[in-house]
């Protein structure tokens, strides 16, 4: 069987993989949110932790640009999500 590229999975909001007689079922929830709220947002991935915060490593297309960045250490991801459609909005309007 063969399988999407991870470009592919990281920029659906749900993924899911078949079962086969070697595997189960899988189905992913990304929790990106950009991906249906910012125009090109591409996705990549997105993870909290105690220590870290909330974090984002992203891709974005517009007008045959692509801007690729990350940020680290948000309180929140609504914080996150803010500074990440700021940076694409100044970066694509340069």
């Amino acid at each position: 069987m063969l399988f999407d590229s991870p470009a592919t999975i990281v920029s659906q909001t749900e993924y899911h993989i078949p079962p086969t007689q070697y595997n189960h079922r899988y189905d992913w929830s990304n929790t990106n949110q950009m991906l249906t709220s910012y125009q090109g947002m591409i996705g990549i991935k997105t993870g909290s932790g105690s220590g870290a915060g909330y974090c984002i490593v992203f891709e974005a297309v517009r007008n045959n640009r692509i801007l690729i960045g990350a940020e680290l250490g948000a309180p929140s991801f609504e914080v996150l999500w803010d500074d990440v459609a700021h940076l694409l909005d100044r970066s694509f309007a340069r």
